[in-house]
């Protein structure tokens, strides 16, 4: 059984992995509402969170630096810092991306059908629909990086299709309404009464806008899989931010001349809690003469945006099982789940993940069909994973920081700068996304706004309880437990990875041991 890593991911493929995983159709979930927040303030704001994302993902870059080939470096150098609590703080809260992720992209499965008659008739058919598709998922997990990587680019195929195909046209009639530069001017500079910019609009927008670039440190887990990853991962951290803040702007810029900032297929509709753009776009050009062509690109659309739900959770769950590796290696978790299947997937770490997601999106598929309100605010899933990226962002900084004080890790003046800007930014972060909770506590009346509120936090606790209850099992009863020997056989196929290596125990790792002294043997697997 070949299990030996042949071929690595190239400068290129490590930046296509980067925007296809950071820029979607996140940004397009969330637009609306960040209108109706903001107004054109919107484009500063993205401009100030797009900063703190390339500070963290810098931060991200030095942590890959000082340790190379390795999985999760956040986990390492947060557990060299703080110990293996904190380091499970950590990494635990990067992997809860994984099933929160899932059950944003139901929400969000659920929010590209909006405007059709399925989805004012048969929601519940879509909710259960979504549902379905992650089984499928499950089973392209567990049959390995190649087919997955290839069902990535085909359904990522797919979803450029529609955002490039939407934001070409947008351009268009943006250059050609020009022809009429007051009205250009009208819908882009003189906006009607929004929301207004208060203080707690400005705080849930920012954790809204942060959304469209967590996951920024998703590019580090998987230095050990790139080429040359000192060079290669901080430049498409830095290329991967560049680009989705160009592709955020036009798309704000163009899509608000063509919608207008008002109306029933604007931007910011008022029948709408969460409005779809390119619905809306379809909607409002997809008539008279154009109505089969709009009909057709409809559900062209409508495929392309299941399909960049699908890709995010493909590569969601692809990095965050190896972050469940490392726990298993360092004895976080127990050593049963390092198994490597013949397709070179770690698939104990596979099933343990969609075992985790199939809980949460049952609960979610719940509570939605109890009440389909639940499925159409965006905001309270997003602002779960939001918190995921807050808690893993904030301990890694934190820990460069006490390594570069213990001259552990190297720091230019700059690099430091940036650390410490990162840092102070997820702490403004943290707050924006407490705050509104808070605010909408004490002042409101609905008990369902109340569960909104308090959503991403309901699903979060439990979720950040499991890691820790799984770390007390795995103490109390796995403690001694052999590594499978199908890792070890890939632990000696691949030389170059570092799994064990950067821990402070170095030759004295328990893996260490079991592959010098060649005491691995046959088990049942």
């Amino acid at each position: 059984m070949e299990k030996k890593i042949t071929k690595k991911m190239s400068r290129f493929t490590a930046l296509f992995f980067g925007i296809n995983y950071i820029i979607g159709i996140g940004f397009v979930m969330t637009i609306g509402q960040l209108y109706s927040f903001l107004g054109l303030w919107f484009i500063l704001a993205l401009f100030l969170v797009s900063t703190i994302a390339y500070s963290v993902g810098i931060s991200y870059a030095v942590i890959v630096r000082n340790y190379p080939n390795s999985y999760s470096g956040g986990y390492i150098v947060t557990r060299r810092a703080f110990g293996k609590k904190v380091g499970l703080l950590n990494v635990w809260s990067s992997y809860i991306q994984s099933p929160i992720l899932a059950v944003v992209s139901i929400a969000g499965i659920v929010w590209t059908f909006q405007g059709t008659e399925i989805y004012n008739n048969f929601k519940w058919l879509i909710i259960l629909g979504a549902a379905l598709l992650f089984f499928l998922i499950i089973w392209i997990m567990n049959h390995g990086f190649n087919s997955s990587k290839w069902l990535v680019f085909i359904l990522s195929s797919l979803k450029w299709l529609v955002i490039l195909g939407v934001l070409i046209f947008a351009t268009i009639y943006f250059f050609y309404s020009l022809h009429n530069i007051e009205g250009v001017c009208n819908r882009l500079v003189n906006p009607p009464h929004l929301k207004g910019l208060s203080f707690l609009n400005i705080c849930s927008a920012t954790s809204l806008i942060f959304f469209c670039f967590g996951g920024i440190e998703g590019i580090s887990v998987i230095n050990a899989e790139v080429e040359n990853p000192k060079k290669i991962v901080p430049w498409a951290i830095m290329t991967t931010v560049i680009i989705g803040f160009i592709i955020y702007v036009l798309f704000f810029i163009f899509m608000l001349n063509a919608l207008g900032p008002s109306g029933k297929n604007s931007l910011n509709p008022t029948d709408a809690i969460d409005p779809n753009p390119i619905n809306s776009l379809i909607a409002t050009f997809g008539v008279g003469t154009f109505a089969t062509i709009g009909t057709i690109f409809l559900w062209i659309a409508i495929p392309s945006q299941i399909a960049n739900k699908a890709t995010l959770r493909i590569q969601a769950a692809w990095v965050q099982t190896r972050n469940l590796l490392v726990l298993t290696i360092d004895g976080v978790f127990p050593r049963y789940f390092a198994k490597v299947n013949k397709h070179s997937q770690f698939s104990r770490c596979v099933w343990l993940d969609s075992i985790i997601c199939f809980v949460f999106i049952a609960f979610f598929v719940i509570i939605s069909l109890l009440n389909n309100s639940y499925a159409e605010r965006l905001e309270s899933s997003l602002n779960a994973a939001s918190l995921t990226f807050i808690m893993m962002y904030m301990t890694s900084t934190l820990a460069i920081l006490k390594e570069y004080k213990n001259k552990s890790i190297e720091l230019s003046k700059i690099e430091l700068i940036i650390v410490v800007y990162a840092t102070i930014g997820i702490a403004f972060l943290a707050f924006s996304l407490v705050y509104p909770v808070v605010v909408i506590t004490i002042n409101s009346t609905k008990i369902e706004d109340i569960v909104v509120a308090w959503l991403p936090y309901i699903f979060f606790i439990p979720l950040l309880m499991i890691g820790f209850i799984l770390n007390f099992i795995s103490n109390k009863y796995f403690s001694n437990e052999k590594f499978p020997t199908s890792f070890v056989d890939y632990v000696r196929e691949n030389p170059d990875l570092k799994l064990y290596q950067y821990f402070p125990e170095g030759d004295l790792h328990p893996l260490a041991k079991q592959i010098k002294n060649d005491i691995a043997k046959p088990q049942c697997e």
